[in-house]
């Protein structure tokens, strides 16, 4: 990731989500003029993480801050590069997916000026630029992408 301080060690815990709508939730709620219950069924989108616990490399790590630390959903856990930036992640999600959401935790010291580009595709050899943040950011900061339509047909995410 560019901008970081040379100082700077690099964290970057990898959540990724996605929302597949359908799962319907039967719900009993009351009419006003009768006070009689009525069955009444929602879609309720349901959120999945899918890299969780996905095959993940990157350009660097430390002995205890392995690349896989960025993927096991325990938010108390995290990926150290281990070097200067720029440094980079990649997750491998298994199969092509559609994905809604990307949120990225970013632990640095100190604050500052940084740039964080996303890329994805169905290939390593097809990767595109999805998004790119940019801006100062602070250690415990949630950066998070909400395309206006979800990605889809999408294997591997990059981050630099």
């Amino acid at each position: 990731m560019k901008g970081f301080h040379k100082s700077a060690p690099l964290f970057l815990l990898f959540l990724l989500t996605a929302c597949t709508l359908g799962q319907s939730i039967a719900q009993s709620s009351p009419l006003p003029a009768t006070n009689k219950p009525v069955n009444v069924s929602t879609a309720i989108p349901t959120l999945k993480n899918l890299a969780f616990n996905k095959t993940v490399t990157a350009s660097g790590q430390t002995e205890q801050e392995p690349p896989n630390n960025a993927v096991d959903g325990n938010p108390e856990t995290s990926w150290n590069a281990g070097g200067e930036s720029p440094q980079w992640i990649q997750i491998d999600l298994g199969a092509p997916a559609t994905i809604s959401s990307l949120r990225l935790s970013v632990a640095q010291y100190p604050a500052g000026e940084t740039t964080h580009q996303i890329f994805a595709g169905a290939s390593l050899a097809d990767l595109n630029l999805v998004h790119e943040f940019s801006g100062i950011t602070s250690d415990m900061q949630i950066l998070e992408l909400v395309p206006n339509e979800a990605l889809s047909g999408i294997q591997f995410i990059k981050v630099l």
